[in-house]
């Protein structure tokens, strides 16, 4: 089978209080149009694929649930897309239960602020009945036949697709605001499909009338994040960049990371650099690369001076309290959320960009901890729509300079960024059995999660944005992971990610190292599928010379990649 549009018969199910505090429950098939005195549900359903609900206001109420119920297909794997660029996502056994932060160990979830994160703090983990959740998408595999439910518009709120295994039920809940008014609408926009996981992918291309975007050779580039973390200076980065000049290495981006500011929310140079960004910027330039600069626009540290004069600029809750996005060893602790709402916040970013990029002459920006934007939205909007808001408000701050955004909802990201990070941090070693299992963080450092999240989203690149899959580390030095680490690391960037960083200071690489990131501008690729096989991921894909197909072990850490014909690849930098 090819593909089709999936047979399916869902029901709707709303709950709201309406203005005189009475519960109110409406139930209606596939079709059947409700309507009283407080709302209005339509449907409409086309050859598409696409499945339209319609919720209209009449009168204030207060929405408990709008939700869309069917019968989910069978399946042997259930693919789960997580809430943020960092959270963890993946193809799981449809028996798996997903777990959320272990309580008993809340001493360190509340001193890290980790609920923030991810969903911690607004999704029941603890449900009996749907026991696998997913944001956005959720696909089901079974054999060489894949089933895709898409929700085509999360501008207004995100989607959550809820999967219960006993019940054979699928449950998408549509986020809709704490209060609604007369004449606001909201709606499920569904994709359904089934069939040949290319063929569905390609067609969800097709009905977001965003047709793939021409596979071209990635952009590579360097970092210096994960090297140097904070401890950078304007002698380490002269040094990177005349390593690069040095060793003639093909690289496109040069992005300093964190450290060069005063402190987060404080973007002015710090005396790290003596004589400002401009000089470094020239450089960069002058060797041929892009420069690009990190910053993290919507939030503020507590050791910064904008945290300790400007409280009124951040954003609180309904008890008056500045709400906190997370904490950090490398900056002074807690940090805070931004109010864009408040134009005083607006003109101070907007100044903060125009120095950046007119007056500094970056880029490219990789904006970082935009999740915090919509960590708690106000009355009349949701996380999706606040999100989406966000959003639209950096792109027209920077207008068309390169954006790559990072801790980002992907669906907020989708039309608006260039590229997005679709994956954890790595971590210098393979992965943290503490924060995965002990404390069950999602979204936590780690060389293994971003590994595996990076090719479950490959198929979103060229759709959506293209793909940032996190960078790739060869050297020896300040590096705990193994030669199969790194090298599975690195092809799997090579493969999936339009964007290829390393935070290497590549004079120390060998000859063929350098022959390695030489490849890395070698012809584009486009994926086409991934489909597991327990502890093996089999990623097909194809180049304008022939298709390939890379079988990846999670367990062993090894790779093999072969050709059409079935042909092992004995060494693929130099074949793709």
């Amino acid at each position: 089978m090819v593909y089709k549009t999936a047979e399916v018969s869902p029901h709707c199910i709303l709950r709201y209080y309406s203005h005189n505090l009475i519960e109110h429950q409406v139930n209606c098939a596939q079709g059947d149009n409700v309507s009283n005195s407080d709302i209005a549900l339509v449907w409409k359903n086309d050859e598409s694929g696409k499945i339209v609900v319609t919720l209209d206001i009449l009168r204030p109420i207060n929405i408990i649930a709008f939700q869309l119920v069917l019968d989910a297909p069978l399946c042997e794997y259930v693919g789960l897309n997580g809430y943020q660029t960092w959270t963890e996502s993946g193809w799981y056994n449809p028996s798996h239960r997903q777990k959320g932060l272990r309580r008993i160990l809340n001493p360190i979830n509340n001193k890290y602020n980790l609920y923030h994160y991810g969903d911690y703090a607004f999704y029941d983990y603890n449900r009996k009945d749907y026991h696998l959740h997913s944001y956005h998408f959720v696909e089901f595999l079974n054999k060489d036949v894949e089933t895709m439910y898409w929700s085509l518009d999360e501008h207004d709120g995100f989607s959550l697709f809820e999967y219960s295994n006993k019940l054979n039920k699928l449950c998408i809940t549509k986020e809709t605001p704490k209060e609604s008014k007369t004449g606001d609408k909201y709606s499920h926009q569904l994709f359904i499909a089934s069939g040949e996981q290319a063929k569905v992918w390609e067609a969800l291309a097709r009905l977001q009338q965003r047709p793939r975007l021409a596979p071209s050779s990635s952009v590579t580039g360097w970092t210096s994040w994960y090297n140097y973390y904070t401890d950078i200076n304007a002698k380490i980065i002269e040094q990177n960049i005349n390593s690069i000049k040095n060793t003639a290495v093909d690289l496109d981006v040069f992005q300093i990371d964190d450290g060069w500011q005063k402190a987060v929310g404080d973007w002015s140079v710090n005396d790290k650099f003596p004589d400002g960004l401009q000089g470094i910027v020239s450089q960069v330039k002058s060797i041929g690369m892009k420069p690009g600069l990190w910053l993290a626009p919507f939030i503020a540290e507590e050791g910064s001076d904008l945290y300790k004069h400007h409280k009124d600029w951040l954003q609180q809750d309904d008890k008056g309290r500045c709400i906190q996005a997370g904490f950090s060893n490398g900056w002074s602790g807690n940090f805070y959320v931004l109010d864009f709402d408040k134009q005083a916040v607006v003109d101070y970013l907007t100044q903060v960009f125009t120095t950046v990029i007119s007056d500094w002459g970056f880029e490219f920006l990789k904006l970082d901890f935009l999740y915090a934007a919509c960590i708690i939205p106000k009355a009349n909007e949701t996380r999706g729509s606040r999100m989406h808001r966000a959003m639209q408000l950096i792109r027209s701050m920077i207008g068309g300079t390169t954006l790559l955004a990072c801790g980002v909802p992907l669906a907020s990201a989708s039309g608006i960024t260039d590229f997005c990070r679709v994956s954890a941090d790595i971590d210098l070693r393979w992965e943290s059995f503490f924060l995965k299992h002990v404390l069950r963080y999602q979204e936590r450092v780690s060389t293994r999660s971003a590994i595996v999240t990076s090719l479950f989203r490959s198929r979103l690149d060229g759709i959506f944005f293209k793909n940032d899959p996190d960078v790739f580390l060869l050297r020896p030095e300040n590096n705990r992971l193994t030669s199969d680490e790194k090298l599975l690391l690195l092809i799997v960037n090579k493969i999936v990610g339009s964007l290829v960083f390393t935070s290497d200071n590549v004079e120390v690489y060998s000859a063929s190292q350098v022959q390695l990131i030489q490849a890395l501008q070698s012809p584009a690729i486009n994926i086409q599928s991934l489909t597991p096989q327990d502890e093996v991921l089999i990623l097909r894909f194809n180049t304008e010379r022939e298709e390939y197909s890379l079988s990846l072990s999670l367990s062993d850490k090894s790779f093999e990649l072969s050709d059409s014909s079935g042909k092992v690849m004995q060494y693929p930098f130099l074949i793709l």
